[in-house]
């Protein structure tokens, strides 16, 4: 909370102002409320609206993302070695090598 409000406080333009949790937190501070449901009190309620944001912004990008013909699914444990097999092909092809 002190850190968003810091940066708001020096650099008032910033983009991530507007990023989930940042944007929850500004408006927490300035006593706003969303419109049409109910926020509990204090940090429990902003806890509750970033969570939300969160939750938003996942099924949003999980959208976008069904979209993309080349887009590939990992579960992060199970798909493990596969997954550092592409980094490291990545990683050479970034830095030129054959």
């Amino acid at each position: 909370v002190e850190e968003a409000g810091r940066l708001r406080d020096e650099t008032p333009t910033a983009r991530a102002l507007g990023s989930v949790g940042y944007a929850q937190v500004l408006d927490f501070l300035d006593g706003r409320s969303p419109q049409g449901r109910q926020v509990r009190p204090g940090l429990d309620g902003l806890r509750d609206e970033i969570t939300l944001a969160t939750r938003q912004l996942a099924r949003s990008q999980r959208t976008f993302l069904r979209g993309m013909a080349h887009a590939q699914w990992f579960l992060f444990e199970q798909d493990r070695p596969r997954l550092e097999a592409l980094a490291e092909q990545t990683f050479t092809r970034f830095r030129g090598e054959s």
